[in-house]
């Protein structure tokens, strides 16, 4: 997260991602809300510090969001490990993130797998499972020790 919100750090490209891409208008270095991201999200919910609650203050002045749903949101996320918004970004995308958290427990990156908001695929809760046992693994590679895991499987 940088001083002006959640930055995108390394899309995937296509030969990274699945089969079709998805073209955004995302490139490094764009900024994201945190209120109506997934990616956001995850840093508004796990974010130990004071960053990403400041920045949530000033993005409700623009897109208000009454403080009970704020609170349903945080503790929404933080239950099933997890953010999921569609269409909040970019109209017609479904974005589910996962954190990336070091060793003291911060969130230091998120994995967020975007789809067409009208996928129908079937392998899709799957993958997004998997990204969410990725993450997982790589945060205990990184020191974190946490009972909870991202996904039902775990």
């Amino acid at each position: 997260m940088g001083p002006l919100g959640v930055v995108v750090v390394d899309p995937a490209s296509q030969d990274r991602a699945g089969l079709p891409g998805v073209v955004t208008s995302l490139n490094v270095g764009s900024v994201l809300p945190v209120l109506q991201s997934a990616t956001g999200r995850i840093f508004l919910a796990f974010d130990q510090g004071v960053q990403a609650s400041a920045l949530a203050a000033k993005e409700q002045r623009r897109t208000p969001i009454a403080k009970a749903t704020q609170t349903q949101i945080i503790n929404d996320i933080r239950s099933a490990g997890r953010a999921h918004v569609s269409g909040t970004v970019i109209p017609g995308l479904s974005a589910t993130a996962f954190p990336i958290f070091d060793l003291p427990a911060r969130p230091i990156l998120t994995a967020t797998l975007l789809v067409p908001t009208d996928a129908e695929d079937v392998d899709l809760p799957e993958a997004i499972e998997e990204l969410g046992r990725l993450c997982s693994q790589i945060s205990r590679d990184l020191g974190w020790n946490d009972a909870k895991s991202y996904s039902g499987s775990d």
